[in-house]
């Protein structure tokens, strides 16, 4: 299952990376990988934690004293020989292996009673041990007591923190201070219950058998029930007199005391899935904050992009509404200019009727004309709406499309010529049309049909020619007013065209990205179900 809960882990760093909480993650699993333990003994300052370490290596090595005296974290671990050395961020200097030379380094107070300045130069202290029960992948660490500075509160409170297990040593003549229970409930709500157990180191009137007895009888169960009421759980205590079993290895709760230590290892795997969990689930908390930041985020662009829609569309109602004004004024007032090139022929016809096919084409000539004067202001027109309502310009080939469209085709007069018997007039009109041809071009049909009139003392002829005029303007009336009628019934083509070619200076807002939202919110499921899964591991392991 750990192995399992591993490659979980890691799986979940790239989503991590991406939500921002790579680093807080990797530092709540960080244990899971770890193969080396740290063991810190905590407790109030003068608990006797230095006492019960020397007890425990078989040493008396760390300086004691009835004075606050570890200012400084001392690490222990098992080595190829005795060595001790000072450290102070990178720099490192080696020591003289001695309880004196060690009490220079991390004691608090000097032989007057005051406090020294110099701990506060030293990082830390590691003692390694040729000859030592301490396995050689676990680091016991003597942490500066609670309860006297800030500055070695703060020291302790990062030792313990940094603990696969927390030793925490409880003074018998003061069991669970004030102090103490706010420190251990802040550091168990961190980290879990798991990771804490209790060596309660007696203070004997005497150092014999008969006080030891008498204290365990008496006082034991008293304090054990305390511990148990002030954390709401039984947690294992181990009672020791650490003063007393140095004298006496075998007795005083020395080997009850070694034991507990020599069976840490797999609490120790227990402890850091507990605090996994923990940590994890603090992550968890921290993506529940990012999704409530991620969904307020989300839910104030949404109120955004509708107001930006809300003007985009209302800027679209008004070009809408101001273009479709704009065409229908500019085809009204091009309607009578359209409407008047059909009798403008007819008025030339009458005054000039000739027997040719140019009348189409001058008809043609004059609505081409006006469409080109109707395109020109509707252009202008567009134009001009778009820039009130912040619309691109129509661009050129949207201008060509539109004249085109609006560009009337060839337009056809038909000439009537009436097939006539020209009777006894006819030979003299005929001869007359000729000579005019000749004598008079361009109008030589009229005139020679007026000579040939009067040459052969006919009026057919007359008669054919105002029959034909006649017919004549009714073609250009009716071929003007359906061309003028097919240009006018284009308004709402040319309005769809513009409006489709105009377009607005700047997009309308998309829809807001919910990928954060939901990128946050499967991470925060995945991470409490992995703070569910270590925990569930955690008590396991505990219950077996």
């Amino acid at each position: 299952m750990l192995e399992e809960i591993t490659r979980r882990a890691d799986q979940l760093l790239p989503e991590c990376a991406g939500n921002g909480v790579r680093d807080s993650f990797q530092a709540a699993v960080e244990p899971l990988r770890r193969t080396e333990a740290t063991i810190v003994f905590g407790g109030r300052f003068s608990s006797g934690k230095s006492s019960l370490i020397n007890a425990l290596i078989g040493r008396a090595l760390l300086p004691t004293d009835d004075y606050p005296e570890t200012g400084v974290p001392c690490w222990i671990q098992s080595g190829s020989r005795d060595q001790a050395f000072s450290y102070n961020g990178r720099k490192r200097r080696l020591l003289a292996f001695s309880t004196s030379a060690i009490a220079r380094q991390v004691s608090l107070v000097d032989s007057s009673g005051d406090y020294r300045d110099e701990v506060h130069r030293v990082e830390r202290i590691l003692l390694t041990l040729a000859s030592s029960s301490i396995p050689p992948d676990v680091t016991w660490v003597d942490s500066p007591g609670i309860d006297d500075t800030a500055a070695m509160n703060a020291r302790a409170t990062e030792a313990a923190s940094a603990a696969d297990l927390l030793v925490w040593v409880v003074n018998s003549r003061q069991p669970m201070s004030e102090t103490e229970q706010a420190f251990l409930n802040d550091h168990m709500a961190q980290f879990g219950t798991s990771k804490v157990l209790f060596v309660v180191n007696v203070f004997l009137g005497q150092d014999t058998p008969e006080y030891w007895r008498r204290f365990l009888a008496e006082r034991a169960e008293p304090i054990r029930t305390r511990i148990t009421s002030v954390f709401g759980h039984r947690p294992q205590v181990v009672f020791v007199s650490a003063r007393a079993c140095a004298g006496d290895p075998a007795a005083y709760g020395g080997p009850q005391a070694r034991h507990l230590l020599d069976s840490l290892s797999p609490r120790v795997l227990t402890a850091r899935l507990e605090h996994a969990a923990f940590g994890v689930r603090g992550v968890a908390e921290e993506m529940e904050d990012r999704v409530r930041r991620h969904q307020s985020a989300l839910e104030h662009r949404r109120d955004q992009i509708a107001r930006e829609r809300a003007k985009f569309n209302e800027r679209e109602r008004g070009f809408r509404r101001a273009l479709n004004q704009a065409v229908s004024a500019c085809f009204a007032r091009h309607r009578e200019e359209i409407e008047r090139c059909g009798p403008q022929i007819e008025a030339q016809i009458e005054s000039n009727f000739l027997y040719n096919t140019a009348y189409g084409s001058l008809l043609t000539g004059k609505l081409r004309d006006a469409a080109d004067r109707l395109a020109d202001d509707l252009v202008a027109a567009a134009n001009e709406c778009a820039r009130e309502n912040k619309y691109r310009a129509l661009p050129a080939a949207a201008v060509k499309r539109l004249k085109d469209s609006l560009r009337p085709p060839d337009v056809t007069v038909p000439v009537s010529n009436t097939d006539v018997r020209l009777g006894k007039g006819g030979a003299g009109a005929a001869i007359g049309a000729t000579v005019g041809t000749f004598l008079f071009p361009g109008v030589g049909t009229v005139v020679g049909g007026v000579l040939g009139g009067l040459i052969g003392g006919g009026k057919g002829i007359n008669d054919s020619i105002r029959v034909d005029r006649e017919a004549t303007k009714a073609s250009a009336r009716t071929a003007g007013r359906d061309a003028a009628a097919r240009l006018m019934a284009r308004q709402e083509e040319v309005r769809q065209l513009i409006l489709a070619s105009c377009t607005p200076s700047g997009q309308a807002p998309a829809d807001p990205d919910e990928t954060p939202l939901l990128s946050a919110r499967t991470l925060r499921f995945k991470l409490h179900e992995l703070a569910r899964d270590c925990l569930a591991e955690a008590e396991r392991r505990m219950v077996s």
